[in-house]
């Protein structure tokens, strides 16, 4: 593990929407990592911005974590930084999209790779 990153684990909702709508917030076989990430986009969707970013930042050599926090950033106007974590997610031609549509579209990669 790279010095700063923080170690997966488990995380507990107050919302249940945002582990995911399963009955007890976990699916059999779904990574942590892809559960923290559902999380950071059902927060992102949910308006709770600071919480979401705070999730991906630790995971910037994930390609997913990095197209949500391109989104995030453009949410906020951010569009140089924004720009960047599109290039890190290899997602340029994502740049502009509208982000809940984006957020939607990411939500459904992960819940694809559900085994």
């Amino acid at each position: 593990m790279k010095s700063g990153k923080r170690p997966l684990k488990a995380r507990n909702c107050s919302l249940p929407f945002l582990a995911g709508g399963w009955a007890g917030g976990k699916t059999p076989g779904m990574s942590l990592l892809n559960d923290e990430l559902l999380q950071a986009v059902d927060l992102a969707l949910a308006g709770r911005w600071d919480e979401a970013h705070q999730l991906v930042q630790h995971y910037e050599d994930n390609p997913m974590a990095s197209w949500i926090h391109a989104v995030l950033h453009q949410q906020e106007g951010d569009l140089g930084n924004s720009r960047y974590w599109y290039r890190q997610a290899g997602r340029l031609d994502r740049v502009g999209a509208d982000p809940q549509v984006e957020l939607a579209a990411i939500r459904t990669e992960l819940l694809e790779r559900r085994d």
